[in-house]
């Protein structure tokens, strides 16, 4: 093959289960100079079988092996067997849209940008349904431009929080910049020191206000489920460090960025551990130094900043509490996932806005398990909310009395249990809502929840 624009690598272990939709997903590209460069470290599943049926099928598939099973090490192998002008990555279990490469091309060739990147949907299969989530840069005014990273923080903090298979990288930069993973054991954060150095080292990127990229949530083999990696992103950023000092990135912006992305990784990475991880983690985070860095601009744009300082500092006081609250949330979110599961019918008991999210969880969820939604205010009464007229609490007693019936209302919770029960209803089939959960952004944390 002559004239490939883009190596697509595809790292894979044991990962028969979505494989196919990844990789056709890739070979019905609009942009057909591709080589598609899968590196395997031993897969002991089905994996190799599927590759070698592609690979019958196209030439332009080839399966490497690697004799470690290592992200970083078989990111490394893929770099070095490119061909292309550009670098793409694709995580097997996820997807992309079949003009992403050719996209990302056309910006990085017209404007000879040593990155692009694109924004991406999150999703998750849940209950056979797919629901999606977009992930947006919050700076609008920065989309589809010529940025410059290099001595600008602003550009530098906006540009990168990872999601490196988002974008493509111009392989001549990666090698002339002697730009590499960080080659430790599994599947750890090796994604955070690439896109670090890429963003400290590239002159000329952009990115471009378009979803290609469909990266899964919610996969039970992920790495970043484990408990047992709570400090192996400690570990990442120390590489980093080292990294950042051969090459002389160690005037205030670049450890300004340093240190803002330092923050923003600690901060997600002690929110999704349980609490014997978080004090694992915030022991092993005593020991590192924390650098001096623009501070302001730095909590412009990562707004838990102050938080990730003060428990970086020893400042756990606060732990236990914030412990109970997640566990009550994790509990909360079970039940009423519970609730959705087993109930055949739902009646929503009112109408303001919990009662609201609810008839949005059950839209996005497609359970249809919600059959009414009632109130006791008469202005309420003869309202649509998303599409469902508010009837009273005695008609949807007569009209269902055998359905299960949830209430919404933070204040009066308690005399609406008292009522339904009152009106007949058993107790057993009266739950009462205790969080609201924010759709848009909340809905997949809280489906997450649902396997802890």
């Amino acid at each position: 093959m002559d004239n490939i624009k883009v190596s697509v690598i595809v790292p894979l272990l044991n990962a028969e289960e979505y494989l196919k939709q990844c990789i056709d997903s890739i070979r019905i590209q609009t942009l057909s100079e591709i080589e598609i460069i899968c590196v395997d470290a031993g897969s002991v599943d089905g994996t190799l079988d599927i590759l070698k049926e592609y690979e019958k099928l196209d030439i332009r598939i080839h399966i490497l092996d690697s004799d470690k099973k290592s992200y970083g090490y078989q990111m490394n192998i893929g770099i070095r067997a490119a061909k292309g002008e550009y670098i793409g990555i694709v995580e097997p279990d996820d997807y992309v849209a079949e003009d992403m490469f050719e996209r990302l091309y056309n910006a990085a060739y017209t404007y000879d940008l040593d990155f692009v990147k694109s924004d991406y949907y999150l999703f998750m299969d849940y209950e056979g349904r797919r629901h999606y989530r977009k992930y947006i840069r919050k700076v609008e005014e920065n989309y589809n431009k010529l940025l410059v990273p290099k001595g600008n923080l602003s550009v530098l903090v906006y540009g990168d929080h990872g999601n490196i298979w988002s974008g493509i990288y111009k392989r001549k930069f990666l090698l002339e910049k002697h730009i590499s993973f960080h080659e430790s054991g599994g599947a750890s954060y090796q994604d955070t020191g690439f896109a670090i150095l890429c963003s400290l080292e590239a002159e000329r990127v952009m990115f471009l206000d378009d979803f290609f990229y469909r990266y899964r949530q919610g996969h039970g083999g992920a790495s970043v489920s484990s408990q047992e990696k709570h400090s192996h992103i400690i570990t990442e950023y120390q590489w980093i460090w080292q990294q950042m000092q051969e090459r002389g990135f160690i005037d205030e912006i670049s450890r300004s960025f340093f240190m803002a992305m330092k923050i923003h990784s600690y901060l997600w990475n002690y929110r999704r551990l349980y609490p014997d991880g978080r004090r694992h983690f915030l022991e092993n985070l005593k020991k590192e130094e924390i650098f001096s860095f623009d501070e302001e601009t730095v909590g412009h744009y990562i707004p838990g900043k102050d938080r990730m300082i003060a428990l970086w500092k020893g400042d756990w006081s606060d732990l236990p509490i914030q412990n109970e609250i997640d566990r009550i949330k994790r509990a909360n979110a079970k039940e009423l996932l519970e609730v959705f599961r087993n109930a055949t019918r739902i009646v929503v008991v009112s109408a303001g806005d919990w009662g609201s999210s609810l008839l949005k969880l059950d839209k996005k969820l497609g359970t249809g398990r919600i059959c009414a939604v009632c109130d006791n205010s008469l202005l309420r009464q003869g309202e649509f909310i998303e599409d469902m007229k508010v009837i009273s609490v005695e008609e949807a007693v007569h009209e269902y009395a055998k359905a299960f019936f949830i209430i919404a209302n933070k204040k009066h919770a308690q005399e609406l249990a008292v009522q339904l029960e009152e009106l007949g209803i058993m107790k057993t089939n009266i739950y009462i809502y205790k969080e609201r959960i924010s759709i848009e952004n909340g809905l997949f944390n809280f489906l997450l929840l649902d396997d802890r």
